[in-house]
């Protein structure tokens, strides 16, 4: 989790800085608390993305624990 966590920061803010010019997640703990709430599975709901050199290029986030999960949120970078 740890790894991944500070990975995926720095691309959300890699491209907030190209976009907006700032950081788009300066609370590390929030998005680590948004990943372990209940209904959220890592392994199910967020998919990463790696550069042939093992940096993080992508990443895809779906909530999908609406019962049935017919409008699942979805958020990328």
């Amino acid at each position: 989790l740890g790894d991944d966590l500070d990975a995926a920061i720095r691309l959300f803010n890699r491209w907030s800085q190209s976009v907006i010019g700032q950081n788009e997640v300066d609370d590390p703990e929030a998005t680590r608390t948004e990943w372990l709430s209940p209904g959220m599975d890592l392994t199910r709901n967020i998919h990463l993305v790696h550069a042939p050199d093992g940096q993080l290029a992508g990443y895809i986030e779906a909530w999908t624990d609406v019962k049935p999960p017919v409008h699942p949120w979805i958020w990328g970078r």
